[in-house]
C-alpha cells in the first residue's frame, strides 16, 4: 500500500509542470505593400535538444490593415527565453521574431516585415 502511495505521488509530481499562456500581437507588412490575406506562423525552440511538439498557437486572427494577434500554450522549458516564431509566406523571405515567452503575458512584436526572395 506504501508503495502505491508513493508511486502516485512520484506521478503526481512529475506531472505538476508550469504552463506558459502569452499573447502575441503586432503589424506584418510587405516590402511591396501586398496586403496579406493569410499568415503561416511557426514556432521553434533554439538550441534546445527537445522539439516544440509540446506547444499550440491558438486562434490566428490576421485583419484587412495587416494587425496579428494569437496565442501561445505550452509546458514550460529551458529554452523558452530564445524562442523563435518564425512568419511565412509564399515569395517572400522567412521573418523570425525571437522572444523570451516565461516573462511576458502579452508580447508585442511591432511591426514584422516581409522582403521578397530574390
Amino acid at each position: 500500500m506504501k508503495k502505491l502511495i508513493l508511486l502516485f505521488s512520484l506521478i503526481y509530481l512529475a506531472s505538476c509542470t508550469n504552463h506558459v499562456k502569452v499573447k502575441v500581437k503586432g503589424h506584418i507588412t510587405t516590402s511591396n505593400d501586398y496586403k496579406i490575406k493569410k499568415i503561416e506562423v511557426g514556432q521553434k525552440i533554439v538550441h534546445s535538444p527537445i522539439s516544440s511538439s509540446y506547444s499550440k498557437i491558438l486562434d490566428i486572427k490576421l485583419t484587412k490593415d495587416g494587425y496579428f494577434e494569437f496565442e501561445i500554450q505550452r509546458k514550460e522549458m529551458k529554452g523558452d527565453s530564445n524562442f523563435a516564431i518564425i512568419f511565412k509566406e509564399e515569395g517572400y523571405e522567412t521573418e523570425y521574431k525571437f522572444v523570451d515567452i516565461r516573462k511576458e503575458k502579452e508580447i508585442d512584436l511591432g511591426t514584422v516585415l516581409l522582403k521578397l526572395k530574390e
